[in-house]
């Protein structure tokens, strides 16, 4: 039986301990996905939106990282068709 590949992943230092988030927010097009990781300011509430239907308002005092990660293994995570092993997108990385 041949070898999973393998991979060595490495990061600058100061990027190690990370940026604490408690919100994600994924959006996309036709080509490119998005992740805005955000710290909230206070607790979600619910407010009447534009239309007069409810919605949940979330406000964050920052947005800790905006991840544009590449696109052709998406499908493959959302599915969860990735193995038992974890699988990584490193942080920090605004391509495009």
């Amino acid at each position: 039986m041949s070898q999973p590949p393998q991979m060595r992943v490495s990061m600058p230092d100061d990027k190690v301990p990370g940026v604490y988030a408690d919100f994600v927010s994924v959006w996309h097009t036709a080509d490119v996905f998005t992740f805005d990781f955000a710290a909230l300011s206070r607790p979600p509430a619910r407010v009447e939106g534009d239309d007069g239907t409810p919605v949940t308002q979330a406000p964050a005092d920052r947005v800790g990282d905006r991840d544009r990660p590449p696109t052709a293994p998406i499908p493959t995570v959302a599915r969860g068709q990735v193995g038992r092993k974890p699988v990584a997108v490193p942080a920090g990385r605004n391509s495009m």
